[in-house]
């Protein structure tokens, strides 16, 4: 009876062993089974990566992943055995021998995904190293949002990307900011700073629209003062309101003016008229930071889209320059023409 216990529960240790595997295996597959991606190699009909999707992993572990929906259908049943590949592991496993594998090792195969150093500080765009690779995320024509793998493993478990704070520094005071303020403005600085409050921290369009349909007094104030930086952002640098985010938006005290209190019996004191200053800051967005620094998956596809957003409106304000300045040449010249014709009479 007691070689019978030992049996029964060593069988279910094995059992839970091989689920909890199946689940890790298996969000792994849902993390990186995004349709119509480059990586996919034209497969995104079918439920499992290709090898070519796992290029940052280990081949055991692309070898596991090609595996572990076939071998979970059949828990009970083994496979049949057949030659060994040419990485040392066999075509076929069967369900005890995964359930034996060793967790922590494949844990350690998962995490040999993980980028270098120089990967982790995220270049530019325009350069092809690997970390551009690392970095690459996008939205298709059809809408599909297309995530690296590496920054999907980022987002899961306890194998987490950490970018170094002072590269984070570096990144952000590279960036180019606009500083747009508002002085006296006849209004309580605490209250003001409560409809401050819906504009920090939110890309520009997203400020605005929060600022719309806010029903404080001075909420058309602080909307009229984001637009005006978001403009100066235009007419410096070309930069669109959906490339800018809020960086700073907050109210300070100004000069209170002291009125007369009239009071009953006689009795007079003193009120102060609040007035207050509000300062902006505009500051560019750096899309591939905030990608790398999203939590969740969700958060990432958001600012890919983000991103494709703000791509788009940029062309289209290069395209709309662009028409500009040639209708300028063009009545230039004809200014010219006339006046020579002019001349000559």
């Amino acid at each position: 009876r007691q070689q019978h216990k030992q049996q029964v529960s060593g069988g279910r240790l094995k059992m839970a062993q091989h689920c909890r595997l199946t689940a890790m295996l298996s969000r792994q597959i849902s993390a990186l089974s995004i349709s119509k991606s480059p990586m996919s190699m034209g497969t995104s009909a079918s439920p499992l990566p290709t090898r070519a999707v796992l290029s940052g992993a280990s081949r055991s572990t692309s070898y596991l992943l090609s595996r572990v929906t076939s071998d979970s259908s059949s828990c009970q049943t083994p496979l049949a055995p057949s030659k060994p590949s040419s990485n040392g592991l066999p075509m076929s496993v069967r369900t005890d021998d995964l359930a034996n594998t060793n967790t922590d090792m494949i844990l350690r195969k998962l995490s040999s995904a993980a980028v270098s150093a120089k990967e982790a500080e995220i270049v530019g765009p325009s350069s092809s190293s690997p970390a551009t690779k690392f970095a690459s995320s996008y939205v298709e024509d059809d809408g599909t949002v297309y995530i690296h793998p590496i920054l999907i493993q980022s987002s899961r478990g306890g194998n987490k990307l950490k970018l170094k704070p002072s590269i984070v520094k570096r990144r952000i005071n590279k960036l180019r900011t606009y500083i747009g303020a508002e002085k006296r403005i006849r209004h309580s600085p605490w209250r003001l700073n409560l409809v401050c409050q819906f504009a920090a921290g939110l890309t520009v369009p997203e400020a605005l629209t929060q600022l719309d349909y806010c029903e404080k007094s001075r909420a058309p104030l602080v909307a009229k003062v984001v637009r005006r930086t978001a403009n100066l952002a235009d007419i410096r640098d070309g930069l669109q309101y959906s490339q800018l985010e809020v960086a700073e938006c907050f109210a300070t005290h100004g000069t209170h003016l002291k009125r007369l209190k009239i009071m009953g019996r006689g009795r007079s004191g003193t009120k102060r008229r609040r007035h207050s200053h509000m300062r902006l800051v505009l500051r560019e967005i750096d899309f591939e930071l905030k990608i790398a620094q999203a939590k969740t998956l969700n958060q990432k596809k958001r600012w890919a889209e983000k991103r494709a957003l703000a791509e788009r409106d940029a062309e289209g304000a290069r395209a709309e320059r662009e028409e500009i300045e040639k209708l300028e040449r063009a009545a230039e010249a004809r200014r010219l023409a006339e006046e020579a014709a002019k001349e000559k009479k």
